[in-house]
């Protein structure tokens, strides 16, 4: 099993770095605002994702390389080799590029045909009407000017605590005084000029437009500006005897973590160097953390609101909605339990129902008389969960009822402590995981007792457990009532509440205990199946791929002639298409409508496929610092299934990027007559069908509707005609 051909050296150079292959993606996102397929509308709300997605890499990310610089710890990335440093300039050089082309993207935009027919968009003061000026002034004067906050510095006064996020003004006085002026959060910073809220003004133009009512004085000029804090939490549990009270004393530790970047907007004339130089000088910054905003305005995250605002009245410059839709493995006039004591059950969403499949699977565990006990981990919940509701009935039924709440979940630890506490109050059993380890695994387990024998019915998936991001992220997940699961399930959440890492399972895969392992003794296997039968395939689908073991696992297997498929929505370290070492490796990455969110493992081994769906990431932190599962698929129907998706996305030509062996993504070429192909809108249409016969598969744009492809479609699982002519038979051939 270990003895496998000499294969060539893994260099520095055939690794991409986390930090650049992450800007690559978030380039992706930008690439779909550039795009003239995609409606007016989701072009301005990629912007708004781009943005929110940058945040957040330099208030954890780029925070966590400042601080390792900031100690003096000299940090090298153990794929590439760069510092610290050179990671940090890459970076900021790469940033810069990102926000200039996202800037001229909004100019653009803005001046699209669609909204300048309505006159809508945002809007300068000098170029609102007149009427919309008088309003406007009004609306300063009586809801905007009493609210603000202004703030004299001088050279030897400390600036005032300035939030991560928060939105101000910075202003020079002619006898180079320095303001700065603080813009209440509570009020919303699109002002709406018109009763249809199609035409804004931002708060903070209003403001600068009406300076001189703030600051009686000379001004030489006023430039608005927000600043990004390290937000990482520093945790350290060695004392910890309460885990709640830690992350709340890190939560507030967080305001005043240091600052890693200025974003204030371009002046023409270079009047706002004033400005700039006052606050690198307070809050101790270097050049390369500023970045100026030229024509546009700062923070682009607010075209979140616009979009809901204007889809409101215009839904043709959206995307047209798409309705999840009833799972097909999921009957709806009969129990779902006994539907998963007959045979799994797979959903795919957001094609198919969440609420039709997991709420409603917990609602009628909590409702039935049977039920003894229910077990649940939660990462994220959407803020009126229903789970959270139908949790509470079952307790109040006199169920046994169990719950991991993740306080770790960054940027949701303080709602995720609010609920473990409302739960706690309710007789909810709490379960915290060990401090130093995230649970990120997705697994419900709901135990019946009939006659004194235990049913177990298990939901395992690679989502979180939140009907929100149901509708937004592609995640699937298992139903099985296989008692070896459940059984499994339950020492799963032994484990979570007594914090055992080494986890004796039978079935399902965990880690930090063997996930690794596991995944990288399959790879072994597919080597050795390929050298006998020369039919060696492995396809992953995941978020991110950075697991050094697996990488060079992977390319072990490239160079032994095993073919990889790699579906990586983000990070990817991995270079493929490398001469004698990834010549065997393709890498796509899929960014549209949908967040690509779940995780599958595929080996081939001879026609005998084994598939998996997990909620790990092939990343360090995945497989040696939290709590993951992963769970063999064995139904043949959903194996069946599950390939098929596979297949669809690997043809996607429309959405589906790769990566060349230079480290760049490009969208793939069309032949001339080739359909396009966009695999999440394949498979809303296939959620659709339920009965087997081909059909032709519209894709709508904006401006027409085209009939790309005839495929056949997956078979709903009452239909008994010619199972053998599957669409996983069509894609083999």
């Amino acid at each position: 099993m270990k003895q496998r051909p000499n294969f060539i050296p893994i260099e520095a150079h055939h690794y991409i770095n986390r930090e650049l292959s992450w800007l690559q993606f978030n380039e992706r996102v930008l690439d779909e605002a550039k795009n003239p397929r995609t409606p007016i509308l989701e072009r301005l709300k990629f912007l708004a994702i781009f943005q929110s997605n940058l945040d957040e890499f330099n208030m954890v990310r780029v925070a966590s390389l400042k601080t390792q610089v900031r100690l003096g710890v000299k940090g090298i990335d153990s794929r590439t080799q760069l510092t610290s440093e050179q990671q940090l300039e890459l970076i900021y050089k790469k940033t810069a590029r990102l926000f200039r082309d996202a800037a001229k993207m909004y100019r653009l935009l803005f001046e699209h045909p669609d909204l300048r027919q309505y006159n809508s968009g945002i809007f300068d003061f000098e170029a609102l009407r007149s009427q919309e000026q008088i309003e406007a002034t009004q609306y300063f004067q009586a809801m905007i000017l009493p609210q603000l906050k202004i703030y004299f510095i001088d050279r030897n006064t400390k600036l005032p605590r300035l939030k991560n996020k928060g939105l101000y003004i910075g202003a020079m006085l002619a006898d180079e005084a320095f303001v700065i002026i603080k813009i209440p959060e509570h009020l919303p910073r699109l002002i709406a000029l018109n009763d249809e809220q199609s035409r804004f003004i931002l708060i903070e133009n209003l403001i600068q437009a009406h300076m001189s009512e703030v600051i009686e004085a000379d001004l030489l000029t006023y430039s608005a500006f927000r600043i990004l804090r390290n937000y990482d939490l520093d945790l350290i549990y060695d004392e910890a005897d309460d885990i709640i009270e830690t992350i709340q004393e890190q939560l507030e530790k967080r305001k005043k973590g240091f600052v890693v970047g200025l974003q204030i907007e371009y002046d023409e004339e270079n009047r706002n160097h004033y400005i700039i130089q006052r606050l690198k000088q307070k809050l101790g910054i270097q050049d390369a953390d500023i970045y100026e905003f030229v024509d546009t305005p700062i923070d682009l995250s607010f075209l979140f609101g616009f979009y809901s605002h204007v889809k409101r009245v215009h839904p043709e410059f959206a995307y047209k909605e798409l309705t999840p839709q009833q799972p097909q493995m999921i009957a709806q006039d009969e129990s779902i339990l006994n539907q998963i004591i007959v045979q799994d059950r797979f959903v795919y969403h957001p094609f198919e129902s969440f609420e039709a499949s997991v709420v409603r699977f917990l609602d009628e565990a909590a409702n039935d008389p049977y039920v003894t006990e229910i077990h649940q981990t939660i990462y994220r919940l959407s803020s009126d969960s229903q789970i959270a509701k139908i949790l509470q009935t079952a307790r109040q039924k006199g169920k046994k009822v169990s719950v991991l709440v993740e306080l770790k979940a960054r940027f949701d630890e303080e709602h995720n402590i609010e609920i473990a506490q409302e739960f706690e109050e309710l007789g909810i059993e709490v379960i915290y995981s060990e401090a130093r380890f995230k649970a990120h695994s997705k697994v419900i387990l709901v135990v019946r007792e009939i006659n004194g024998e235990k049913q177990y019915f298990t939901h395992l998936g690679t989502g979180n457990y939140n009907e929100s991001t149901a509708t937004l992220y592609t995640d699937c997940g298992v139903f099985s009532a296989n008692p070896k699961v459940g059984r499994d399930a339950e020492v799963f959440f032994y484990a979570l509440k007594h914090h055992v890492r080494n986890i004796p399972l039978d079935t399902l895969l965990a880690s930090p205990h063997n996930i690794a392992d596991q995944l990288l003794d399959r790879i072994d296997q597919e080597i050795l199946y390929h050298q006998m039968y020369g039919d060696g395939y492995i396809i992953f689908k995941v978020n991110s791929l950075t697991y050094k073991p697996i990488i060079e696992r992977l390319y072990a297997a490239s160079q032994a002639g095993v073919k990889i498929d790699l579906i990586v929505r983000g990070i990817c370290c991995l270079v493929p298409q490398a001469p004698l070492v990834s010549e065997n490796i393709r890498v796509i990455s899929i960014v549209g409508r949908f967040l690509e969110h779940s995780r599958i493992y595929y080996f081939h081994h001879h026609q005998d496929e084994q598939v998996f769906i997990s909620s790990a990431d092939l990343m360090g932190r995945n497989l040696e610092q939290r709590y993951e599962l992963a769970v063999p698929v064995e139904d043949k129907e959903v194996k069946r299934r599950i390939q098929a998706s596979l297949q669809i996305m690997l043809t996607d030509n429309v959405k589906a990027r790769e990566l060349d062996a230079n480290g760049n993504y490009h969208l793939r070429s069309l032949k001339p007559g080739e359909p396009l192909i966009d695999s999440q809108l394949i498979l809303f249409e296939q959620a659709m069908v339920t009965q087997p016969p081909t059909r032709e598969i519209i894709h709508e744009t904006n401006e027409q509707q085209e009939i790309i492809e005839t495929i056949p479609l997956p078979m709903s699982i009452g239909d008994k005609r010619n199972k053998k002519e599957s669409i996983w038979k069509f894609w083999k051939k």
